[in-house]
């Protein structure tokens, strides 16, 4: 991450750098070249066909030949935007909603329905920080200062920090330090690229291991109602035949996921091996690791 900050620093101002990255992260670079995106150019709040028509309800339609699909697409942003430019009484933010697989309005907490709380998924710091960092919370950033500065939204932002994890194990070893000290040094390099990227700070800050006593408290919870086991070694696996039979339906946000060995041990770590599991007592190749006994 330390080389895109250098990068921002020699080329330019923050607004076109991120455009840059815009273009080359959301694959615009090869849209620009194609005839259905250089008949549109953003405006403020909708677009405008370079054709000349002028006719912007057919555009959020889809119905508009030079609009395409694409005006469908973004018509609850362009709905949004415009109402709070024209400061109209109910206006509000569309968002697509990954559990409902729709569009649905944004509601918050509050009298005026403006307070959100937003859980964002922070880093495991191990090792410093690289461009795809960068471009994920880069992104969140202007989500954050558009539902903030534009719509008025009062947010507070919790971020996650993995600081105790396989990995950490593994390169606190290679190393020879302790983990804490390891992911200190790391998680105070990731928020100093986070600030020379100029993304605001999260409103609070919680780490894994600041909550131990509460992960073993919801993992026994989960062995008392059948859903989560123990093996010999002292690991604790999460039974997912049994919350199937309970009619529970798991990996409802990333359905294609559900069954993906492949995942599952990238979620493992990298200090569990498949056959070993099973070796040690797990059930099925689809449950994974709640608790790992000490290596």
């Amino acid at each position: 991450m330390r080389a895109v900050v250098r990068w921002i620093q020699l080329r330019g101002t923050r607004a076109s750098v991120i455009r840059r990255l815009q273009k080359t992260w959301f694959g615009f670079e090869r849209g620009y070249r194609t005839e259905r995106y250089r008949r549109l150019r953003w405006e403020g709040c909708s677009f405008r066909p370079r054709c000349g028509r002028q006719d912007h309800s057919r555009i959020k339609q889809g119905l508009c030949s030079c609009g395409d699909q694409m005006a469908e697409d973004r018509g609850g942003l362009q709905d949004s935007l415009q109402n709070a430019q024209n400061g109209e009484e109910g206006e509000h933010v569309v968002v697509f909603n990954s559990l409902s697989r729709s569009k649905e309005r944004l509601v918050g907490r509050g009298p005026n329905q403006r307070s959100l709380t937003w859980y964002m998924c922070g880093p495991t710091v191990y090792d410093v920080s690289h461009v795809g960092h960068a471009r994920n919370y880069v992104s969140f950033d202007i989500i954050r200062r558009v539902l903030e500065d534009v719509f008025g939204y009062d947010i507070t932002l919790q971020m996650n920090v993995t600081d105790i994890d396989d990995k950490i194990i593994a390169r606190s070893n290679e190393n020879s330090e302790p983990f804490v000290t390891l992911s200190r040094r790391m998680e105070h390099a990731f928020f100093t690229d986070l600030k020379n990227l100029r993304c605001r700070p999260p409103t609070v800050v919680t780490r894994v291991s600041e909550y131990i006593p509460d992960v073993v408290k919801y993992i026994d919870s989960l062995i008392q109602r059948g859903f989560a086991y123990a093996v010999p070694s002292g690991s604790v696996y999460f039974d997912s035949g049994a919350f199937k039979s309970a009619g529970y339906r798991y990996a409802k946000l990333e359905p294609l996921s559900a069954g993906n060995l492949e995942l599952l041990r990238e979620g493992e770590g990298a200090l569990s091996t498949a056959a070993a599991a099973l070796g040690d007592g797990k059930k099925a190749a689809a449950d994974f690791a709640l608790w790992k006994a000490s290596k």
